[in-house]
């Protein structure tokens, strides 16, 4: 995030309009708490030009997709066998930059509520990688 270029990429895929991802009870939840937001939802879903809808609604859809393609494959590890060492360190690099995504404000302030609509967390500790011998650094 200190780049200008990789800031100014995730400032687009990590913003109040991700939410259109997460479960629409969940989402008047989370706007009836903080007034503000739901203002600036409103904002969001009318100024939106048709022409540009679906470029738009993919960066929006981009992370929890991302993370529901990660729990998918997370969970298709098995607790025993031979898994590539690619595939671990892909594992491990993704959290890392699930970690580098709830470490700062601007990001975590929209995408922790995605995070966790996912219940990432809970399905990483419960994944079999946690258990496998070459998943240990996945499981700090």
């Amino acid at each position: 995030m200190e780049i200008e270029l990789v800031r100014e990429q995730v400032k687009r895929l990590v913003s109040l309009s991700m939410w259109v991802s997460l479960q629409e009870g969940r989402r008047e939840f989370e706007l009836r708490k903080v007034p503000k937001w739901n203002k600036f939802w409103s904002k969001i879903q009318k100024r939106d030009p048709p022409d540009m809808k679906e470029k738009l609604d993919w960066e929006r859809k981009f992370l929890h997709r991302l993370v529901l393609k990660f729990i998918s494959r997370l969970e298709s590890t098995p607790k025993e066998g031979e898994v590539s060492a690619g595939y671990i360190h892909y594992c491990e690099r993704f959290l890392e930059l699930m970690i580098d995504l709830e470490a700062l404000l601007p990001t975590r302030r929209f995408f922790n509520t995605v995070m966790d609509d996912c219940h990432l967390v809970v399905r990483c500790y419960l994944s079999k990688m946690v258990e496998r011998e070459d998943g240990n650094l996945f499981s700090k």
